[in-house]
């Protein structure tokens, strides 16, 4: 049972332990009649009976009776439940009153009814005094939270970012080689040394085997000297990377190459060749990055090519009329009369190399992003040409090693 409930019991038990209510003339008579067979109760003296007090005992016992009907129906009205009985037990920090300690320190059963009934709803004010206290401490304490994570926020921002010129080498994100792991690109490549040959005689010329024995034997006697000029070659191509590694990358393509090379002389005759080749070339080559600085990249690359001229045309040319080539050439029987003019002035014919060119090369580059994926990139460095055996000279057979410069653009996806 409820401690309020024994409480309120242990009232009315002390003040209804003493009370016993008489009992009126009309409930004997009733009984006389109902049991007629008993002994007739002894007759009571008219003179003891006070009909005056009849109404009195009847107005008592009535009195009594709606006292026990009241005191049970407040009993029921005042019993606490069980949250206020919780609630009495909730609070056992913070500030007590006077009131509450005297309450804790006096025995339950010496309590009055007003006290042990009200106390509780006072503990019950007191609670909702502590609420919005406590609401104020949990919202000063989110500001707190909202600063500190504020404050990191900036220390972050004012952090400095880490340098890389304390890195020898700084490799490339793996992740950045998977999302973009091809590419393609356009070139420019020049070379960057030429070739002159000077010689005396006609062995130099383009168009040898198709002038006649007399021809070359005059400009031997005129001793007249040839200057054979190779002109810097100039390559285009497409190019197709792919990404392998972290920092290598494989690259081929097709190149295409121009060759020039011209003939002049001091000669009488003002003899002028010139010799085009039209070369397509098939590069492979390894890239290996080996330092970054911010978004410039630096890198090195090794490889070879394999060429094969697709086109060749030499054109001679003679500037004199015929009265000086008859001059010109000796006289051919004893008789001294001039052999006959069969030189002509101008020829053009096309020509082909025989064999393959192949070449190995090393080069050093720079790349820089230009717009998103689309990289500015130059690379310099050296080639080497192995001799073909091929019957026309070009710079490959005059000049094996060679310098050159290499500008493009790639596209990186």
């Amino acid at each position: 049972m409820a401690i309020g409930q024994d409480k309120i019991k242990d009232l009315f038990a002390s003040k209804l332990n003493s009370f016993e209510p008489e009992v009126p003339m009309s409930v004997w008579e009733g009984l006389e009649q109902i049991l007629p067979f008993q002994t007739p109760s002894p007759q009571v003296e008219e003179t003891s009976i006070q009909p005056d007090n009849t109404p009195s005992l009847k107005k008592k016992i009535y009195v009594a009776a709606g006292a026990v009907a009241a005191a049970i129906i407040l009993g029921f009205l005042f019993i606490p439940n069980e949250e206020n009985t919780i609630q009495k037990y909730e609070i056992s920090t913070g500030d007590i009153s006077p009131l509450q300690k005297a309450h804790e320190d006096t025995p339950e059963a010496a309590l009055e009814p007003d006290v042990r009934i009200v106390l509780p709803l006072r503990q019950k004010e007191k609670k909702a005094d502590v609420a919005p206290e406590i609401e104020d401490f949990a919202h000063e304490e989110k500001i707190v939270e909202a600063k500190k994570t504020e404050e990191k926020a900036a220390r972050k921002r004012r952090e400095p970012k880490a340098n890389v010129h304390d890195k020898k080498i700084l490799l490339l994100p793996e992740k950045d080689s998977k999302s973009h792991p091809y590419s393609v690109g356009i070139s420019a490549d020049a070379n960057l040394l030429a070739d002159n040959v000077s010689q005396r005689g006609s062995d130099l010329l383009f168009s040898r085997e198709v002038r006649g024995a007399a021809f070359h034997a005059a400009l031997k006697d005129e001793g007249s000297e040839f200057k054979l000029k190779h002109k810097l070659p100039v390559s285009v191509g497409v190019t197709i990377g792919k990404q392998i590694y972290p920092r290598i990358s494989l690259e081929t393509g097709i190149v295409y190459t121009y060759l020039q090379s011209d003939i002049t002389s001091n000669s009488t005759l003002g003899i002028k060749e010139t010799q085009k080749f039209h070369y397509l070339g098939v590069p492979l080559s390894v890239n290996y990055t080996i330092y970054q600085l911010h978004k410039l990249k630096i890198y090195a690359s090794i490889g070879g090519m394999v060429q094969k001229d697709i086109s060749g045309k030499y054109t001679s040319r003679m500037d004199v009329p015929n009265q000086f080539i008859a001059e010109f050439l000796p006289e051919s029987n004893k008789e001294g009369i001039a052999a006959p003019i069969t030189e002509p002035h101008y020829i053009k014919q096309s020509i082909d190399q025989d064999h393959l060119q192949f070449s190995v090369n090393a080069r050093l580059g720079i790349a820089y992003p230009l717009y998103k994926n689309i990289n500015l990139y130059g690379t310099f460095g050296g080639a080497y040409y192995f001799n073909a055996g091929n019957k026309y000279r070009t710079i490959y057979s005059d000049r094996k090693t060679q310098l050159n410069l290499n500008i493009g653009v790639k596209f990186d996806f």
